[in-house]
């Protein structure tokens, strides 16, 4: 058997290629869970949008150097209202507890209309507890070429 003999240069910069390699290939799989996250939440708001909630659903990647962090959101105002639902419906019981009369100002809504809130839609919520097998195997498939 032959020995292998490195500096400590060459084992500082074999570490550095194993590093190198491993943050790749999770910055590779969490862009894969979040495509798979993204496109599932628009699906699963179909039913309650016109559009342009689903149309504003959008991820995006943050990295430091001590971590990877994935985001899969809406920046439309009204966004947590259809999450979280309102009124007496609102998730945790933190919306108004009584009804209310409200001004509706397009054709399909013109006039006085009176609501108890919006039941939750959670289509962020859903897509991340439908797909949590999938999230994992993505994950792992990400990090068994490493081994």
């Amino acid at each position: 058997m032959d020995n292998v003999i490195l500096t400590a240069d060459q084992a500082r910069e074999n570490l550095g290629n194993i590093k190198s390699e491993i943050e790749k290939s999770l910055l590779e799989g969490l862009e894969k869970a979040l495509i798979l996250l993204e496109s599932d939440a628009k699906r699963e708001c179909d039913a309650i949008d016109e559009g342009l909630l689903r149309a504003s659903i959008n991820h995006a990647t943050e990295e430091n150097e001590n971590e990877f962090r994935g985001r899969v959101g809406t920046n439309l105002e009204y966004a947590p209202y259809v999450h979280q639902g309102t009124g007496i419906y609102a998730t945790d019981g933190n919306g108004r507890k009584t009804g209310w009369w409200f001004e509706g100002d397009s054709v399909k809504w013109r006039g006085k209309h009176f609501t108890k809130g919006q039941k939750p839609h959670p289509f962020l919520q859903t897509s991340m507890d439908k797909n949590r097998d999938k999230l994992s195997n993505i994950f792992k498939n990400a990090t068994e070429g490493l081994k």
